[in-house]
Parts: structure tokens; sequence; C-alpha cells
């Protein structure tokens, strides 16, 4: 114990050093030691965190866009899809039940009294929030759809799910031919109701009529 004491008291160069259980010897010219600490903590400065929030502030900025835009579309397509597979069913119903569209009744384009049979041959197989069938432009427009209210032209309906749906007629014989097939008329379908924007392409879509199935424009 009096060695050891000896030892850890001497400081002259190669000399031995004790401190606790560890032994060392000192460099030539050494005058003291340096010990680290092995539970030491790494932190950022102020100027590393903030110049990290920036890169990702940046980042967000240049792909959130992107991302929402994604997010929108595929919200679009799920809603357009789910319209027309009800609408179809609806239509094959109406078929099965009533004949082919020439053989509803219907008669020139432009007659508001052939949209009404339309949309009436439909509402049966539909479940429904609002029906606008037959009734005034501005009830229309307040009711079920903002853009194709005019009963000349459009009988209206507004399904469970929001859907605003617009009958035409086209042809009562249903012998209107465009883009390769036979149309009795046309359905325009708003996605989101009433809401905007109220645009083709955007929430608003089409449908020709033919005699056997729906076909998008």
């Amino acid at each position: 114990g009096a060695v050891v004491g000896e030892l850890a008291n001497r400081t002259t160069a190669g000399e031995v050093r004790v401190r606790g259980n560890n032994a060392f010897t000192l460099a030539e010219g050494a005058t003291h030691v340096v010990t680290s600490d092995n539970n030491c903590k790494i932190a950022f400065t102020l100027a590393e965190v903030l110049i990290t929030l920036g890169i990702i502030g940046v980042v967000a900025v240049l792909t959130l866009p992107s991302v929402i835009q994604k997010h929108q579309e595929k919200i679009t397509v799920n809603r357009l899809k789910a319209a027309y597979s009800i609408l179809s069913q609806a239509f094959q119903r109406a078929i099965t039940e009533n004949g082919t569209p020439d053989t509803w009744g219907m008669g020139a384009m432009n007659d508001p009294r052939s949209n009404i049979i339309m949309g009436n041959t439909f509402v049966p197989y539909l479940k429904l929030t609002r029906n606008c069938i037959g009734q005034s432009s501005e009830y229309t427009e307040k009711n079920c759809s903002i853009t194709r209210n005019n009963p000349k032209y459009y009988s209206n309906i507004v399904l469970a799910n929001g859907t605003s749906v617009a009958f035409r007629n086209w042809t009562g014989s249903c012998n209107f031919f465009n883009f390769g097939s036979e149309v009795c008329g046309q359905i325009a379908v708003d996605i989101n109701g009433m809401q905007k924007p109220n645009e083709n392409g955007k929430d608003i879509f089409d449908f020709y009529i033919t005699k056997t199935k729906l076909v998008p424009f």
C-alpha cells in the first residue's frame, strides 16, 4: 500500500501513475493527465437545428402540392367509379323491367317531357336524397344542381352518396350516332354535388346512354 501510494504521487516523466484501479505511464515531458468521461452527451447547436428545419421546410414546399394533387385525383377517380357503378346497375335493372330506352316513350332532344321520362325510369332503382325531376330551374339550382338545372335540357336528382345526376334525352329512337355508338341520351354527374368547383373534367363528368349500357365520354 505504501509503495502504491508513493508511485501515485510521482509526476516525473516515464514513471507510473495509479488512479483507482487503472495504471498508466506518462509520456516524456508530460506534466498532467486529461481523462475522458465516457458518459459525455452530444447535442446540436441552435444553428444546426435551424438549418435542418429550413431544409425540411423547403422539401415540404416542393413535395406537398404533388402529394395533395395525387390524393385528390385518387378521391375523384373513386367517386367517379362509384357513380358509374351505381348508375350502370340501375340502368341494367331498368332495361330488364322496362325494355331498352328506345321503348320508353321518349321523343326528340330538348323535350322536357322526354327528360322527365328518362329520369323517372331510373329513379326506382336508385337511392336518393333529393328529387328535382319536373321542378323549376330555380328549385333545381337550389336543391340538386348548380350548373345543369334547366328542365328543358335536364331532369335532376341527388344520390344518397351526394352525387348530383342530370339526365338528358337525345333521341327517343336511340339513333343519334356519336363516337361509334347509337346514343339515346346523356347522364351528367357532379361527384361532389353542390360543392365547387362545378367544372367539367374536375368534378363534372358525362356518360352516354346507349340501348344496352352507359359509356363514359
